[in-house]
């Protein structure tokens, strides 16, 4: 390594590469120093978290827009901000290791000290916000852990190992064999934790009989969302391309008793609400009558917020369609869907109080669905506190339960929730079909196959009509032929390491060199035989 450059990379840390004064190491520089591992390691599990979040990319971009009634890519924002502090945090603390291992005092700048500061702000600032608004995410994060855990525990395996160089290399230059001690021992215990991780480990892409599973039958949720503009009769006409199962939508009661598609709270995210009826913007979109619902466009806001990056691909006919974009009524859906002989499912909100229509909102849904050509068949109706008024009108509808019951013969479950395998195994004991939601995560939809899920609602069916495998599986014996092979090559590497430091010889380590020599390495003025035996030796 060039000294010049080695002197720019250790003088990271102090912010400079002058030459100052030796001196010891403090107490609190080490703790400073130890403080940015925990950041670094902090920061790693921040964006893992984050990044498994994706799966729900749209309802974190969504929530924020309700907050702040505006849109912008909230998800990806944070996702960048998060990389760029966790690369300054990594830079920081692998200039103070390199630092270290040179023998080199430990002094963080201030700059560094106030960042440590701002890094943890913002990271509890993190785990506050979803805490307070997205404690569901806790159950996304936990299950991911069946898809992710064996590669996580591979790569925490070869990042401990490696880290034994640099445990090997202080062992050789602590004096107290007590401290020795209590190095080795605290290495040692946490090698095997990870060595043992997988005994606690379950998975359902490990077993003999998950290649037996069918994939996944696909429910377009709001139709091929990332496509086009959500709960639009286009998106929808997209998915159907795609040949899926069935549409999967949101309906509300206009305010004079016409049921039609929507999600949010309010008409602001999804159409020009802001330009029509700006006094109203943030009312409920069933305080709306179903004429003035029909005067506002639901496709150019898909054209100018771009939710998820893909209208490059749009071309400019496309366009234009998407410009025309009408709120669909709960009729043309059903048509819709009968047209291209699928199944509709959706969620049925009742309006707020002191809707003219709020009593009968079930009984106006189930009678402007028998009005329309589809079949009772094709209709997945979310079991509700009427379910007897809906059996009696729609008896051959499929009643979709949100919790496990013995006698369904359908049964919604949002996946995450599907953490227990013995009440997964129960319920298909019971012959339950489950529809897990939503599904966009390839993790996520690797999960629901192997656990043998009979559909799924996402909004990337044009990506998982195409998927035909998941993403791993293997049985229990390939499993753990990969986990004790890992282990041994990893506790054999770490051996070989340690007792390779142990024979050399102290003439050729860096830490036991001359004092000239040491401040010959710290000024620079060295030539490049001296580096080559210093460096190389004992960091190679």
């Amino acid at each position: 390594m060039n000294s010049k450059r080695l002197s720019y990379w250790t003088g990271f840390y102090p912010c400079t590469i002058k030459n100052i004064d030796e001196r010891r190491s403090t107490v609190i520089d080490k703790i400073l120093f130890g403080m940015y591992g925990l950041i670094v390691l902090a920061g790693v599990a921040w964006l893992y978290c984050w990044s498994i979040i994706s799966n729900d990319y749209d309802s974190a971009n969504i929530f924020f827009f309700e907050e702040l009634k505006s849109w912008f890519h909230w998800y990806l924002f944070l996702l960048c901000f998060t990389i760029l502090l966790l690369t300054y945090a990594l830079t920081v603390f692998a200039s103070g290791l390199t630092r270290l291992l040179l023998n080199q005092y430990l002094h963080l700048h201030v700059f560094h000290i106030i960042m440590i500061f701002i890094v943890l702000v913002v990271v509890i600032a993190a785990l506050v916000l979803i805490e307070m608004f997205w404690s569901y995410e806790w159950g996304l994060i936990q299950v991911s852990f069946q898809i992710t855990g064996p590669f996580l525990q591979l790569c925490a395996l070869f990042v401990w190992v490696a880290f034994s160089w640099y445990i090997a290399v202080v062992l050789k230059h602590v004096q107290k064999n007590a401290v020795k001690l209590t190095i080795i021992t605290f290495y040692s215990f946490v090698l095997v934790f990870i060595c043992v991780i997988p005994l606690w480990f379950y998975s359902p892409c490990i077993g003999s009989n998950v290649s037996m599973h069918p994939k996944p039958l696909l429910f377009a949720h709001r139709g091929v969302a990332p496509l086009r503009p959500e709960n639009t009769l286009l998106a929808f006409e997209k998915a159907a391309e795609y040949n899926v199962t069935g549409f999967e939508s949101d309906v509300h009661l206009s305010l004079d008793g016409i049921p039609f598609l929507m999600h949010d709270p309010s008409l602001l995210r999804t159409t020009d609400v802001r330009d029509v009826f700006p006094d109203r913007m943030n009312d409920h979109p069933s305080s709306f009558s179903w004429s003035e619902l029909q005067s506002l466009n639901a496709g150019k806001w898909f054209l100018k917020n771009n939710p998820f990056l893909n209208n490059h691909h749009l071309t400019e006919t496309e366009r234009q369609i998407i410009k025309q974009q009408k709120i669909p009524s709960l009729s043309q859906f059903a048509e819709l869907a009968r047209k291209y002989n699928t199944n509709i499912i959706f969620d049925l909100f009742l309006p707020p109080s002191g809707h003219p229509f709020r009593e009968s909102t079930i009984n106006i849904t189930v009678k402007t669905l028998l009005n329309t050509s589809i079949n009772q068949d094709q209709v997945f109706w979310f079991y509700s506190e009427n379910q007897e008024v809906v059996n009696k009108l729609a008896p051959n509808f499929n009643v979709v339960y949100r919790q496990a019951f013995p006698n369904a013969s359908r049964y919604g479950i949002d996946y995450f929730n599907l953490l227990s395998s013995d009440v997964h195994q129960e319920t298909l004991s019971y012959g339950t079909r489950i529809i897990a939601y939503t599904v966009n995560g390839a993790w996520a939809f690797s999960r629901a196959w192997c656990q043998g899920v009979w559909a799924v609602t996402t909004d990337y069916s044009h990506v998982y009509s195409n998927t035909h495998k998941t993403l791993w599986h293997m049985t229990k014996a390939q499993f753990l032929g990969i986990w004790i092979t890992m282990n041994i090559i990893g506790i054999f590497v770490t051996i070989v390491i340690f007792l390779y430091h142990y024979s050399k010889n102290d003439n050729t380590v860096i830490l036991n060199g001359s004092s000239n020599m040491l401040e010959s390495f710290r000024t620079g003025n060295y030539n490049d035989d001296f580096e080559s035996t210093v460096i190389m030796e004992d960091i190679r």
